[in-house]
């Protein structure tokens, strides 16, 4: 099984960036890492793949969406099994991929539909479907006229659970630690 992990980072972020990749590539062993990073001045890698961008960073935001999710279709994702897109202050503790679904996280227990962008987990075939969607545009738009606070991880999951029932929820279950703490 083959994984492509793409951290989101800024430069205030890069001890909890490297600390995020230092843990992913403990407990997934097969996995490559990418960076969605915010332009500035990074001086903890000199050779990481970065896809550079003005909001990629660890705070998301309306701004953040659109932007985010055209980078994403950009990416040749073929070779891989699963792709987890992630915050830079995320610490893997254990395997998430040893249960058996398509689209994983922290489940929004006020909205069903809402897994949080801390992690995003999905099958590759669902990464695709999703990102294919023709009326991303569209639901951004329905959504904010609705009122519904929005970032990236908002329209990703809403979409992701359209197309299946095959979801994990994560919450509490020790996987990971969300924080900034280093």
């Amino acid at each position: 099984m083959k994984v492509l992990i793409l951290i989101r980072v800024c430069p205030r972020d890069q001890e909890l960036a490297a600390r995020c990749e230092r843990t992913f590539e403990k407990v997934i062993k097969k996995c490559d890492i990418r960076w969605f990073a915010e332009e500035g001045e990074y001086k903890l890698w000199t050779f990481s793949p970065f896809i550079w961008h003005p909001f990629f960073d660890n705070y998301g935001g309306r701004d953040y969406v659109l932007p985010f999710i055209e980078e994403l279709k950009k990416l040749n994702v073929r070779n891989y099994d699963y792709i987890i897109l992630t915050d830079s202050d995320i610490q893997l503790l254990k395997n998430p991929l040893e249960q058996d679904f398509e689209f994983g996280g922290i489940q929004d227990q006020n909205n069903l539909r809402h897994f949080s962008g801390q992690m995003l987990i999905f099958k590759r075939e669902l990464f695709e479907k999703v990102l294919a969607y023709k009326d991303i545009y569209k639901l951004t738009e329905e959504l904010i006229e609705k009122n519904i606070s929005i970032a990236d991880d908002t329209i990703l999951s809403w979409i992701a659970t359209e197309y299946t029932n095959k979801t994990y929820n994560f919450y509490d279950q020790d996987y990971w630690i969300h924080s900034k703490e280093i």
